[in-house]
């Protein structure tokens, strides 16, 4: 079988594999160049750090082809998310609001403020055939609409109303797959998140917990990527050791929870750090078979007027302080801190080169 991309997705062979583009700038530069077209790639963060939250804009990145208002968007494939951590709405509202670029309470109020973002996100913005501003409400419509026929959503209730409760998550997950092939092509399948369906299924798995997250990896999801023909992700958390780390702390997929062997059988698998008190947090790709895998992290912060995480520049990390700081406007090089340093020990180096000079005249 041989896998033929569409042709508005941009590709490239690496190590005689296909690659295409998660649709997130930050995280295909991280990748090496995008996700890979059939594999299982896996995302590990602490507790409440984003995981779901990134999981969503994988899934809507990859059913709208980056954007939902793009006409180049594939309607061809469908994107199926599973969300077992959250409930249906906020699962929903997640999806749509970041498909739509709108802030959480645009689906509440009118749309005469919604002015201040264009200040910030002035290239992110739809318009209409006039070239003005689409408002929120009109945004959050369009994207309800259209991810409605690409994106295939399933929530907690999908977990505990699904057929009997007796049956293993897994299989109705696998059945649930196949009614939805037997319609549309799938184009990429999200999991969110393993510890979730270990929660529905350790009753009745004969299964340790770790060797039950070890075959949900390496066979279960790699079977879903063979069986489709498409990129599989799916989220873990981090050990609580790691929880705790400071955010400057190196990472590593070996400090996931319950199982330091969950990246083992991954092609690619990213980690989050935890967050700052400003709010960033870097993310890196700990592991990838791609060649042009960047493993130097990213910062990246939420940015509520998109309900989407965003890169941050221009920061630096200061080992003293044990923290990432801004750089100072007037020096793209160094802080203010920093230039006093400098300028100081330039002063010692003088003041020594004087006092030399002035003994060898003696």
């Amino acid at each position: 079988f041989t896998y033929q991309p569409l042709a508005d997705y941009s590709k490239e062979i690496i190590m005689n594999r296909l690659i295409i583009p998660t649709h997130l700038p930050y995280l295909d530069r991280a990748l090496g160049g995008g996700q890979f077209a059939c594999g299982v790639h896996g995302i590990l963060g602490p507790t409440g750090g984003g995981k779901s939250h990134l999981a969503t804009m994988i899934a809507v990145s990859g059913a709208t082809g980056g954007s939902v208002f793009s006409s180049d968007a594939n309607p061809q494939k469908t994107w199926v998310l599973f969300d077992l951590g959250s409930s249906g709405g906020q699962s929903t509202w997640r999806a749509i609001l970041h498909a739509a670029r709108s802030h959480e309470m645009d689906q509440y109020f009118s749309s005469d403020g919604f002015h201040h973002f264009k200040k910030h996100h002035p290239d992110d913005l739809p318009h209409d055939e006039h070239g003005n501003l689409l408002t929120p409400q009109i945004r959050i419509s369009i994207a309800q609409e259209r991810l409605t026929k690409k994106l295939a959503l399933f929530h907690e209730d999908f977990a505990f109303n699904a057929g009997d409760q007796s049956t293993p998550l897994t299989y109705r997950i696998a059945q649930i797959l196949q009614e939805i092939s037997g319609h549309v092509e799938i184009g990429g399948i999200v999991i969110d998140g393993v510890c979730d369906v270990w929660g529905f299924e350790f009753m009745t798995s004969k299964l340790s917990e770790r060797q039950f997250i070890l075959n949900f990896v390496s066979r279960f999801c790699r079977q879903l990527s063979d069986d489709y023909q498409c990129p599989v992700w799916v989220t873990h958390q981090i050990s609580g050791k790691s929880c705790s780390a400071l955010p400057i702390a190196p990472l590593s997929h070996y400090d996931s929870a319950r199982c330091k062997s969950f990246a083992e059988s991954l092609d690619a698998c990213v980690v989050f750090g935890t967050k700052s008190d400003e709010g960033w947090f870097a993310l890196q790709c700990t592991k990838n078979q791609a060649s042009k895998a960047v493993l130097d992290s990213v910062v990246l912060e939420y940015d509520d007027c998109t309900t989407s995480f965003i890169e941050v520049q221009g920061l630096r990390v200061d080992r003293n302080k044990q923290k990432r700081v801004r750089r100072a406007n007037e020096s793209p090089l160094l802080c203010n801190y920093e230039k006093d340093c400098l300028q100081q020990k330039l002063a010692d180096l003088r003041a020594k080169g004087t006092a030399s000079q002035r003994d060898r005249r003696v």
